[in-house]
Order: structure tokens, then C-alpha cells, then sequence
């Protein structure tokens, strides 16, 4: 037998618990999207250490010598992120501000970033994308590197 619906009190709360379940519902959905298509702020931080290594390393050997600069990360502010195809390639190129801070120069520095990041082929990690011009200089190619993230 289905209950009583004619009295008010049963038809408020019956409109109450419906509404809340749609509330949950979006926020499941709109929280769910968002988390499953963006990097955690780890991930960034530690993508934005990967590419001051791999700058300071190409300064390094067009110098050919050898620096031991150990720059701290802080902070990573995103303020665009968008997916963008690249030839056969999807990225999301991520773009802000961070704070960092070398060890001989106790004053924490503001400076924007761009990142391009591509999720893992399981959807579970993210590499750092590098352009790098292409062997017949007629096009760009990009060299994608893993972030290590540190437990």
C-alpha cells in the first residue's frame, strides 16, 4: 500500500526530502566534474619544479657548466585552465602564479607560470609537455616528462 499523500505535512515532506536529493545530486556532479579534470595543487607544484629543472639544465649546458640551484615552490594560484588540441595531442595548458624561494635568498619571490600538462593514459596521473622544435624546423613537437611526486 502506498502512503497518505493528501495531508500537507506528508506533500512538505516529501518536497524537502526531493529537493535535497537534487542538491546533492549537483553538488556530486558539479565537484565530481571539476576534480576529475584538473591537477591537485601537489601535482602543480611539482610540475613547476620539474620545469625550472629542465630550464636551469638546458642553461647549464649551453654554458656547459653545471649550477646547483635548488628553488622551493609555494603556493601555485591558478587562474586559466583550458584543454587545447595540439596536432594529434590534447593538453591543458594551465597558467597563474606561484611564490618561490632559493636557499641563499630567504625572500619569497611571486612570478607567473604556463604550464601544458597531459593526463596519463588511465586518467590517474599528469606529464609536463616541453614544445621543442621539430627535426626539419618546419613545425613544433612536444617532449612530455613524468612529475614525480614525493610521498
Amino acid at each position: 500500500m502506498l502512503p497518505d499523500l493528501s495531508s500537507p505535512k506528508q506533500m512538505s515532506w516529501l518536497k524537502s526530502f526531493i529537493s535535497s536529493l537534487v542538491v546533492i545530486s549537483l553538488c556530486f556532479l558539479i565537484f565530481g566534474c571539476v576534480n576529475s579534470k584538473s591537477p591537485s595543487k601537489e601535482v602543480l607544484k611539482e610540475a613547476l619544479l620539474l620545469q625550472l629543472q629542465l630550464t636551469q639544465d638546458s642553461i647549464d649546458s649551453l654554458f656547459k657548466s653545471k649550477s646547483s640551484i635548488s628553488i622551493k615552490a609555494f603556493r601555485p594560484r591558478v587562474e586559466k585552465e583550458e584543454f587545447i588540441q595540439l596536432g594529434e595531442e590534447s593538453f591543458l595548458r594551465v597558467s597563474g602564479y606561484f611564490d618561490w624561494m632559493s636557499p641563499s635568498d630567504k625572500i619569497r619571490k611571486n612570478s607567473p607560470f604556463e604550464l601544458f600538462l597531459e593526463r596519463g593514459k588511465m586518467g590517474q596521473s599528469w606529464r609536463l609537455a616541453k614544445p621543442v622544435e621539430s627535426l626539419n624546423g618546419d613545425s613544433q613537437d612536444w617532449i612530455t616528462y613524468s612529475i614525480p611526486l614525493l610521498d
